[in-house]
């Protein structure tokens, strides 16, 4: 496991801590969008396009070139 996760951290080129804060942030914003879409599944006039929009926004930042939040 211990191999696996240096490999992991030297493909993303980020240290540990890096890495943590990174995964984390993106937790907290995978989160945010699915809160997003519950609320729009019970109410629809709710987030009528924010829960695509920020899963689109997470998916350009866990594109190869582009490691930003």
């Amino acid at each position: 496991m211990l191999s696996k996760s240096k490999d992991h951290l030297e493909t993303v080129d980020e240290t540990y801590i890096q890495h943590m804060f990174f995964a984390l942030k993106f937790s907290l914003c995978c989160f945010k969008a699915g809160v997003m879409a519950l609320l729009h599944a019970l109410i629809p006039a709710m987030f009528q396009t924010g829960a695509s929009e920020e899963i689109k926004r997470l998916a350009k930042c866990i594109s190869p070139d582009v490691r930003d939040l």
